[in-house]
C-alpha cells in the first residue's frame, strides 16, 4: 500500500504529521470529498511528500487515489493495543466484485482496507459512486476459497449481507483477517469518531443533551415527592448510573449508599418515569442480593415504602421481574434473589421472563438468515421465520411493557422493573412502557431524550474504572455491543393477572 504523508504544520493542530493509508482508483475530486472539510483547500495543500508522484491529485481523467482517511488528533495518536492500524492491514487493496443483494447491481473495482473503512472504487470506467462501509458495522465474517479466488461474506449489524468475490486466495485470506481484526477492536478510543477531526471542530461538553436535571424539572412540576440526588457524582456508588438520579425525597443519601450495596452492581431503585395522570411511577433497579441467607436491607425496604407513600393513598406496587420464577429462585441459591413478600408490604411480584444472551443472539442470526434467503417458497420462508422465534421475543417484550403500562394507567399502581443486572431487558421494558404511556416520548425530541435517559445514562455511561478508559472519556463512552416464528398476534384486551 502506498502512503502519503500530511504535515499539519500551521493548521492549528501543532507541528506534527500523520501517515495516511492510501490505495488507487479515484480522482482528485473524489478524494477531496472524503477528506474533512477545510483540510485540503488547494492541491497539494499540505502534502509534504508522495512516493508515487510529485502531485498526489492528478486530474479526473487519470484517476489514481482511492482513499485518504484522516487521523489528525491533538496529542498522541491513538493506537490499537500498542499497534498502529496499518500493522493490522495485511493486504491494503484487491480486485473484487461486490454483491449487495438481488435488487442492487454488482460492483466491480478496487477494494481498499483502511483502519476504519472498506472502500470500493469502481475504477476509471465505472459509473457508480464510491461504496463505503464502516468496519465497526460488521457483525460476523465468513470466508471461502475455491481455485484461485475466494469469497468473503459480511453480515452487518444493520441486517445487510454483503458478498465480496476476490481475485486470489492469499488476498482473500489476508483481507478477511484484516476485517476480523479491525472490526473487533475492543477499545472505544479506536473508533472512527476519535480519528475524524475536521479543522474548526471544537468539542464542548456535549455529554448531556438531556441531563438528569432537565427531566427532574418536569417531574418537580408534577409532584414534590421526589428529589434529585448527586450521591453518585463520582460514579463510585454505581459505575453504570449517571451522576445524578431521581429518588424519593424521604430517603437520604446515606440510605441510598446502603441500598446500592444491597443491589447487584449498585443499581438501587431509581425513578424512570412519573405518570402524572395517575400519580404513579415507574422504577428500575437490579436484583436484591438476598442470597441463601435471605439477607435484608432496611434502607432498601424504606425506599420502596417511600415510593408508595409518595403516590396516591392506597396505591399498590408491583415488582415486574423479567426472569422466570425458576431463574429467580436459582439466583437466590448464590448471591441474588428476589424481594421477600414480608419485607416489602404493599408490593407484589410478577414474573414475565424475557429471553436474553446467547439464545436471543442465535434467534437474531436465524432471522437475518431467513431475510436473506430468497429461494424458498412463501410457505417455506414463513416456516423459517417461525422457527427463528424472533417475533415471539418481540411479542413477549411488548406484552411485558403493556403489562407495566396497564398497571400504572388502569390499576394506578407503582411499578418496579428488574431482572438480574437491571440492564438490557429491564431498560427495554421501561422504555416501551414510556412510549405507550407518554405522548412526548413518541415525538422525535422526546424519543431522543428517552434513549439518552434510559440507555446511555442508565446503563452505558459507565465510569472509567468499568471501561478502562481515561477519566475524561469514561463519562462519555460506554461499551459497544450488539445482540446476536412467525407469530400471530391476536388483538385482545389486556387482563393481567396481578397476583403474587
Amino acid at each position: 500500500m502506498d502512503e502519503i504523508e500530511f504535515s499539519s504544520t500551521g493548521s492549528g493542530w501543532g507541528s506534527r504529521s500523520e501517515v495516511l493509508a492510501v490505495g488507487w482508483g479515484n480522482s482528485c475530486e473524489t478524494v477531496r470529498s472524503l477528506l474533512p472539510r477545510g483540510l485540503l483547500n488547494s492541491c497539494p495543500a499540505g502534502v509534504s511528500s508522495c512516493p508515487a508522484s510529485s502531485c498526489p491529485f492528478p486530474s479526473a481523467r487519470s484517476p489514481r487515489l482511492t482513499l485518504l482517511e484522516s487521523v489528525l488528533l491533538p496529542g498522541p495518536r491513538p493506537t490499537t493495543g500498542g499497534m498502529e492500524f496499518l500493522e493490522l492491514i495485511r493486504t491494503g487493496r484487491a480486485q473484487v466484485k461486490l454483491l449487495r443483494g438481488p435488487e442492487a447491481p454488482p460492483l466491480r473495482g478496487t477494494l481498499c482496507v483502511t483502519g476504519h473503512h472498506l472502500l470500493l472504487s469502481p475504477g476509471p470506467q465505472g459509473t457508480s459512486d464510491l461504496w463505503l462501509l464502516l468496519l465497526r458495522s460488521v457483525d460476523s465474517i465468513e470466508k471461502r476459497v475455491s481455485g484461485d479466488s475466494g469469497t468473503i461474506t459480511l453480515r452487518c449489524k444493520d441486517l445487510r449481507v454483503l458478498q465480496l468475490d476476490i481475485e486470489g486466495v492469499e488476498a482473500t485470506l489476508d483481507i478477511a483477517r484484516s476485517i476480523e481484526a479491525l472490526s473487533s477492536l475492543e477499545s472505544v478510543i479506536t473508533s472512527f469518531p476519535f480519528f475524524y477531526r475536521p479543522r474548526g471542530l471544537r468539542l464542548g461538553d456535549a455529554w448531556h443533551f438531556h441531563p438528569p436535571e432537565r427531566y427532574y424539572k418536569r417531574v418537580a412540576r408534577e409532584t414534590n415527592a421526589w428529589r434529585l440526588s448527586e450521591v453518585n457524582e463520582d460514579f463510585s456508588l454505581c459505575p453504570s448510573y449517571p451522576r445524578a438520579v431521581i429518588v424519593p425525597r424521604a430517603v437520604d443519601d446515606d440510605a441510598l449508599a446502603r441500598c446500592a450495596r444491597f443491589r447487584q452492581g449498585g443499581r438501587f431503585p431509581v425513578l424512570s418515569y412519573h405518570h402524572a395522570p395517575s400519580g404513579t411511577v415507574l422504577l428500575r433497579s437490579s436484583q436484591p442480593l438476598t442470597g441463601p441467607q435471605k439477607r435484608r436491607c432496611a434502607e432498601d425496604e424504606e425506599l420502596l415504602r417511600a415510593v408508595l407513600a409518595g403516590a396516591r393513598p392506597g396505591a399498590p406496587g408491583f415488582i415486574l421481574d423479567t426472569r422466570s420464577a425458576q431463574a429467580a429462585k436459582q439466583a437466590g441459591v448464590t448471591v441474588g434473589g428476589t424481594e421477600a413478600k414480608a419485607a416489602y408490604p404493599g408490593w407484589k411480584r410478577l414474573h414475565r421472563p424475557l429471553e436474553k444472551g446467547r439464545p436471543l443472539q442465535e434467534s437474531f442470526v436465524r432471522l437475518v438468515e431467513a431475510c436473506g434467503d430468497l429461494e424458498k417458497s412463501m410457505d417455506g420462508w414463513l416456516s423459517q421465520l417461525e422457527a427463528c422465534c424472533w417475533l415471539a421475543h418481540v411479542k413477549e417484550a411488548l406484552s411485558t411493557a403493556c403489562l407495566a403500562a396497564w398497571g400504572m394507567e388502569r390499576e394506578e399502581a407503582c411499578i418496579l422493573v428488574h431482572g438480574a443486572e437491571g440492564m438490557d431487558n429491564t431498560l427495554l421494558v421501561t422504555s416501551l412502557a414510556q412510549i405507550i404511556l407518554d405522548p412526548l416520548s413518541r415525538t422525535m425530541t422526546g424519543f431522543q431524550e428517552l434513549v439518552e435517559r434510559e440507555w446511555i445514562q442508565a446503563c452505558f455511561c459507565a465510569g472509567s474504572a468499568r471501561l478502562n478508559l481515561p477519566r475524561w472519556l469514561g463519562r462519555r463512552c460506554g461499551k459497544d455491543w450488539h445482540l446476536r416464528r412467525r407469530q400471530r398476534i391476536v388483538s385482545q384486551p389486556l387482563s393481567p393477572n396481578l397476583n403474587w
